[in-house]
């Protein structure tokens, strides 16, 4: 009989302490209203002004009209002909983000040709899937998801 006894007390206790537990992470983890009140979000998002770099490059300059970036996850193969199946310029691919100039658009096909201009394969040329590029200033789709 004690130690049954024993066992609804300690089992209460237990539940006790649950529900206590519960009760303290809601309280604690709720803001309170005045902070709730305290909170405001912009209407709008602005992007920071252009850096002194940036204005030189879009100040008129047509070579900067054609500037696209990798937007991938990982990397873009860049390949040696406007085909999926051909052969990558490097073992590597250009990594998120690396900027390119686009020198043609491929008529009838899913290609670019580009010369890469940042990076550590700045200089070469080759062809990517323009649908794994974004015009440089323009949102993108796929990095930093």
């Amino acid at each position: 009989m004690l130690k049954k006894l024993l066992v609804s007390v300690l089992s209460m206790m237990v539940v006790a302490c649950v529900v206590f537990s519960v009760v303290a992470l809601v309280f604690f983890m709720t803001p309170s209203r005045k902070a709730q009140a305290g909170i405001s979000l912009p209407s709008t998002v602005t992007d920071p002004e252009p850096s002194a770099e940036a204005s030189t490059e879009s100040s008129g300059d047509s070579t900067y009209d054609n500037i696209y970036i990798a937007d991938v996850h990982q990397s873009l193969t860049l390949r040696t002909q406007p085909d999926s199946n051909s052969s990558p310029v490097m073992e590597e691919g250009l990594a998120s983000m690396t900027k390119m100039q686009v020198i043609q658009f491929i008529d009838n096909t899913n290609f670019a040709y580009v010369e890469v201009i940042n990076g550590p394969y700045t200089g070469f040329t080759g062809y990517v899937n323009r649908d794994y590029i974004t015009r440089l200033g323009e949102p993108t789709i796929r990095v930093g998801n």
